[in-house]
């Protein structure tokens, strides 16, 4: 299903006098937000109304809420700067390192990779990284439904189990991928949550959804005039109009590939270029291939 955002934050003016739309799931709004630490509680609220959810759906399961002191980690300096390591885009954990969630805002299903690859290659990775009988845990909030995914359910767990006496391993780390547009069309906290952040004009009743919406609604009013933001935003869209015009020039796909790579390079995900671009099905392909022999991307 196609999500079309109905209610957006606001519009950004940028260098150039392009207006950008921003919607409330705008990656570049999501990381510039829970870099400040007086939002990482807000990203909280986020996830645990999802777990609620979750837990309310599952009573025998064991998965707790996201409690105590935490620490917050964005990859809003790799879209300034895309020549930092890229990491995944929110990472959640307690301060000593013993409990870790990543937090994926994913738009579209229709990514190259695929979401089913870049979710095991991420949940490996954070296993990795884990601490000594720690907790790695991956939340996916999808805009669109990936039936492979979702098995049929609006909430989606999975963890690894020891074949035989199926003892959780390790540790009992999961990967959730959540239904937005499936929880939307519930009458309630997470329902009205997922329906802001599909972009739906709502009319908010319970308190967390009111804070949520506020607190992005007063970011917003920040990042709109950010110097940074409109310097990365104006870059991107030079570079969409420029390689627009290259591969056109060019008639070939040379052209559009090397463009494509500059948007890669400016902190621009694979699937965000292909959309932009309109890159079909050779162009993607040999643009996600040179963009692997460059080490731009994970996968």
């Amino acid at each position: 299903m196609q999500i079309k955002h109905k209610k957006l934050l606001g519009v950004v003016e940028l260098n150039n006098g392009t207006l950008r739309e921003v919607p409330p799931m705008y990656d570049l709004f999501l990381n510039y937000m829970f870099s400040s630490r007086e939002d990482w509680e807000t990203l909280r609220i986020i996830v645990n109304v999802f777990l609620s959810e979750y837990k309310a759906r599952n009573p025998a399961t064991d998965i707790p809420l996201l409690e105590g002191e935490i620490v917050v980690e964005t990859q809003y300096d790799y879209y300034l700067s895309p020549r930092k390591e890229k990491r995944q885009d929110m990472r959640i954990a307690s301060p000593d390192n013993k409990s870790v969630t990543y937090v994926e805002f994913q738009n579209r299903t229709d990514t190259v990779p695929p979401i089913s690859d870049r979710a095991l290659l991420y949940f490996s990775l954070g296993l990795s990284l884990m601490q000594p009988d720690g907790v790695s845990n991956q939340i996916w909030l999808l805009a669109e439904d990936d039936n492979e995914l979702l098995v049929g359910k609006a909430i989606s767990c999975f963890r690894t189990l020891e074949e035989e006496v199926f003892t959780p391993f390790p540790n009992g780390s999961r990967m959730m991928f959540v239904s937005l547009a499936q929880l939307a069309e519930t009458d309630n906290v997470a329902g009205e949550l997922a329906s802001f952040l599909l972009g739906s004009d709502i009319m908010p009743k319970h308190d967390v959804t009111l804070c949520v919406t506020e607190r992005f609604s007063r970011k917003f009013e920040t990042f709109k005039v950010d110097k940074e933001v409109k310097d990365k935003m104006t870059r991107a869209d030079d570079l969409i109009a420029q390689g627009k015009a290259e591969g056109k020039a060019e008639g070939k796909t040379e052209g559009i590939i090397l463009a494509a790579l500059r948007l890669l390079q400016n902190g621009s995900r694979p699937e965000e270029v292909i959309k932009n671009l309109d890159l079909k099905g050779y162009e993607s392909e040999v643009f996600i291939e040179r963009a692997k022999e460059q080490g731009l991307i994970l996968h």
